[in-house]
């Protein structure tokens, strides 16, 4: 078996413990890495699979036959810890795909209205193991933070905002990433899409984050086609104010940095496909120089504008998923996204089996965060979507395939709670695990020690045996973002922002109804403790109606009553942007109440008042936002580099 984690406190977390429930239950980082068997049984059920309710609006699934059962005939799997036997005795190759806003009804496993539209996803995801309380981040920018650094944004100082073309910031360079420990481990690493961790200056670049090489753009959004910002930007030329458009679309390289390949010459074609034939070419390099691989495929899909792919890359099989029972105009062109992801997906794994290396591939799917309303995308059954803390906003769909895996480990779910963060040591541990196991490497080989010391280090847990049915689920909490305006809003000599025009520019602190929050000197936060959601200061979010049933105007349905949500708090627009001024806290049992449409604060206090104790100690463990407002210094830059989006701030 793979050694466990450490029963050693390893956060940096206050040392007092929270009594919940009167129950005498410690803070949970003692009690994540206790087994759930010792827990109190309101702890302990969420991860049963029997009573536990469908996390995507589909079918509730039951697990597979209990481990005991699988062991027989596995081959040594299950005495081994799960353990990966590649072929060739050496590590797996890892593919990881992310998918860009898809909400937990947007891929066809698990959906009512896209059923037919992802065959090659949901096979993979029928033939896997399919993780049906997964956790990610509440936007684009924090969920690849957490990704790639294997801790909650909060820690560091990731929690609040998107990077944007003109954002001078970006992730800290003195994180070790998950690629460049991937990389310490002997992988060749490639990155394929949407980098979003910041480009301000060089050091912030993929290729100087681990990557041996990334094709693809580097801030939140880019156009299908012209791969351009979708907005423009306000220049000066020649004393007058212009509107300029600029290209975001770059290929670069691990051993010349400072070498950005732009590619203007792609305009036209749409970038699902530019994306599939780079993977591609990866794969058949991978197979050519037989080194381990990891693959981050950070799909542009299935995120706005959206950008209908041409109708000739599909056959007419292929197009008619798109069937009557998506409605509205937006819902189909997402549709048509999704469509041009499994594609994707397809032609990839294909790849990888002509090249030989798929039946030593892990792969993971998962998405970064929510759906937007606006943009196509519906979290039904879930409240709320991107931006927000409500479930619908991070709750998402995730799975992990291998044909490594036994057949009896699985088609199954996974009912215990995941987050983001866990991908990272994982990933490391299992990986460089099998390598010394299986391949009888040098256990104490300098870098896998190194590399697997950093990793106990991180936010994330290891959740592979539990994954696979050999342990219990480390985690009974997930905290799911704590955002303090007090210091996560302030301007360029620190002082605290008090109104949008002192910003001058877009962000979330320079929304009327987070002013409110900040000048009340309040955290907005979120915690997941077994089956109860505390939410501080969250504001009002509709949650959806079944698409089948109707469509408004979009094609997306909201329950009846969502657009009056009390409190002077309207309908959701774009990705939420059109809440109401109110923020309140809410508790929800969310075992019996997955959509969170009943308030418990009021019914509960004492689950409140120790749920709310717990989100204090993890306040103090909250480091102030590096998050800095957009600025129009970074024009001539791109200007000068064939009006493509590029480092400014160390400009060469």
């Amino acid at each position: 078996m793979l050694a466990q984690p450490s029963e050693a406190p390893r956060r940096r977390w206050p040392a007092r413990s929270v009594a919940l429930l009167g129950l005498g239950l410690v803070g949970a980082r003692v009690v994540a890495r206790a087994r759930l068997g010792a827990l109190p049984a309101l702890y302990a059920r969420y991860a049963a699979a029997d009573d536990a309710p469908p996390a995507g609006g589909g079918a509730d699934e039951t697990e597979a036959d209990d481990a005991a059962a699988r062991a027989d005939g596995d081959d040594g799997f299950a005495s081994r810890g799960g353990l990966l036997a590649t072929t060739d005795s050496a590590k797996p190759h890892v593919l990881f795909v992310l998918v860009d806003d898809m909400g937990s009804n947007d891929v066809g496993y698990q959906s009512h209205d896209m059923v037919g539209v992802t065959p090659f996803i949901d096979g993979l995801a029928e033939q896997g193991v399919r993780l049906k309380e997964y956790y990610s981040m509440h936007m684009c920018t924090p969920a690849r933070a957490a990704l790639m650094s294997g801790h909650y944004p909060m820690r560091i100082g990731m929690q609040l905002e998107n990077i944007k073309p003109d954002s001078p910031w970006g992730m800290p360079r003195e994180l070790t990433t998950m690629a460049e420990t991937l990389k310490n481990l002997g992988y060749n690493t490639h990155g394929v899409g949407k980098w979003g961790l910041g480009h301000s200056q060089h050091g912030f670049l993929p290729v100087n984050r681990g990557f041996d090489t990334w094709y693809g753009y580097l801030s939140d959004e880019i156009d299908y086609y012209s791969h351009e910002y979708p907005a423009p930007f306000e220049t000066v030329e020649d004393g007058a104010t212009v509107m300029a458009s600029f290209t975001d679309y770059v290929f670069m390289e691990r051993s010349r940095p400072y070498d950005l390949q732009y590619m203007p010459d792609l305009n036209g074609t749409h970038s699902s496909e530019l994306y599939t034939q780079r993977v591609q070419q990866i794969v058949k390099n991978a197979n050519a120089s037989r080194e381990p691989l990891f693959v981050y495929y950070a799909s542009q899909m299935t995120h706005g504008p959206l950008d209908v792919p041409p109708r000739s890359a599909f056959s007419d099989a292929e197009w008619a998923r798109i069937g009557a029972d998506i409605k509205g105009t937006v819902r189909r062109k997402f549709a048509s996204l999704l469509l041009a992801l499994d594609q994707s997906v397809g032609r990839v794994v294909e790849e990888m089996k002509r090249s030989d290396v798929w039946r030593d591939t892990l792969f993971v799917f998962a998405s970064d965060n929510g759906g937007c309303w606006a943009q196509g995308g519906t979290n039904y059954p879930l409240r709320g979507g991107k931006h927000f803390l409500w479930e619908g906003g991070v709750k998402v769909p995730a799975f992990v395939y291998s044909e490594l895996i036994p057949s009896s480990y699985r088609n199954r779910a996974h009912r215990g709670l995941f987050h983001v963060t866990d991908w990272y040591p994982t990933l490391v541990k299992l990986v460089a695990s099998s390598n010394s196991v299986l391949a009888s490497t040098n256990d104490d080989d300098d870098e896998t020690t190194t590399a697997l010391e950093k990793v106990d280090d991180l936010d994330g847990f290891f959740q592979w045996e539990a994954l696979m049915g050999l342990a219990d689920p480390p985690r009974v909490e997930v905290p799911i973002n704590v955002q303090s305006y007090a210091f996560t809003c302030t301007g360029p000599n620190g002082t605290l922002l008090q109104d949008a025009d002192s910003l001058g520019a877009v962000s979330d602190c320079a929304d009327p109804w987070h002013i409110l929050v900040r000048q009340g000197n309040a955290t907005r936060a979120a915690l997941r403790y077994g089956d109860w959601k505390l939410l501080v200061n969250e504001f009002a979010e509709p949650w959806y109606g079944v698409p089948a049933e109707g469509a408004d105007a979009l094609g997306l349905d909201l329950a009846d009553g969502s657009a009056d949500l009390g409190d002077d708090e309207g309908p959701m627009d774009n990705c939420g942007t059109a809440v109401g001024t109110e923020a309140h806290t809410y508790l929800f049992d969310l075992k019996n109440d997955p959509s969170e449409t009943m308030d418990l604060s009021g019914e509960k206090p004492e689950v409140r008042d120790a749920l709310k104790a717990r989100l204090t100690e993890l306040m103090a463990t909250e480091a102030a936002s590096i998050w800095k407002a957009e600025t129009s210094e970074a024009y001539g830059a791109w200007a000068s580099h064939h009006n493509c989006i590029s480092p400014w701030i160390d400009a060469r």
